[in-house]
């Protein structure tokens, strides 16, 4: 979400490469149960014995070629599956956001279902050729390598919440392994947090239901794939932070803008976020420009 004023930054990009040193952690950085000798990756059960899972690939029929059994396409050295799962939507509004992603996915052409533990799974139904954007989506949600972690919440008094409108980068963490001195099977677990309510309001306005909530998706898987493609280290996000700005740029585009205005104690507009006691977040141009958001500053 980009809002047109001095952004507040909210989270923190972690450093690549935090893995355990400790023998239980071993393949692609999983940890390894000693009495199976299995490895557990989230979705299913690894064997490094027989290089293959012990159960059938969630995702397998979209990849009707390939054995639902086999690891990486059987190129494990170039390919990484950190846990069969692409992008979850989890939090106390979940339900609220996933209802947004359906609006802004119908739009393209595309089914959108999530399941009890907030997994999406998206396919094109559409006719003809699917649009660029479109296209954004689906590879956010299939990607093997990225995992979106979408923290759907509520603005609530006295929270960070308050300090944000309708969503906020969250940066990523890399993984990946050393092999000979080269970084390999590397994957990133990228982070958003959301507002549905307030995205549901601006883009109720701008007439483009769910597109900004498509936006806060792509942004994130956007930014961890620049982020593996560059090995980029990162100490903020935010507008100041160029990751960020590259990942807004390639994300499906926001429905409209957002304004943030700072006023002081003598209710006169100011420059100087230390010196501001509220802000009123706008949507729309000049005159047409309608309130969505108040936040006092105690």
């Amino acid at each position: 979400m980009h809002v047109s004023s001095t952004y507040r930054p909210q989270n923190q990009l972690h450093p690549q490469g935090n893995l355990s040193a400790a023998a239980s952690y071993t393949f692609s950085a999983k940890e390894k149960d000693t009495e199976t000798s299995l490895s557990y990756f989230g979705a299913r059960y690894y064997t490094s014995d027989l290089s293959v899972w012990l159960s059938v690939d969630p995702m397998s029929d979209k990849y009707p070629s390939l054995s639902p059994y086999v690891y990486c396409a059987n190129n494990p050295i170039k390919l990484v599956d950190p846990n069969g799962e692409e992008v979850i939507i989890t939090g106390e509004a979940a339900a609220a956001f996933f209802k947004e992603v359906k609006k802004g996915a119908k739009e393209f052409g595309i089914s959108v279902k999530m399941d009890k533990n907030g997994k999406l799974s998206a396919k094109y139904t559409g006719k003809g050729s699917i649009s660029k954007e479109g296209q954004l989506f689906l590879d956010a949600v299939d990607d093997r390598t990225v995992k979106v972690n979408i923290n759907a919440i509520n603005n609530k008094k006295g929270t960070d919440s308050e300090f944000m409108f309708g969503g906020a980068f969250g940066g990523n963490e890399l993984f990946g392994e050393t092999i000979d001195g080269e970084w390999v099977n590397q994957y990133a677990v990228a982070k958003q947090t959301v507002i549905p309510s307030e995205l549901n309001a601006m883009d109720e306005f701008y007439g483009l239901p769910g597109r900004t909530s498509l936006h806060e998706i792509t942004e994130a898987y956007q930014g961890a794939k620049i982020a593996m493609s560059e090995n980029i280290i990162s100490s903020a996000t935010g507008a100041n932070n160029p990751l960020y700005k590259r990942a807004h740029n390639n994300a499906i585009p926001q429905s409209g803008q957002v304004f943030r205005y700072l006023y002081d104690a003598h209710n006169k507009p100011t420059n100087i976020v230390e010196n501001a006691r509220w802000i009123d977040w706008n949507v729309g141009a000049g005159n047409l420009q309608k309130n969505l958001k108040t936040t006092r500053i105690y």
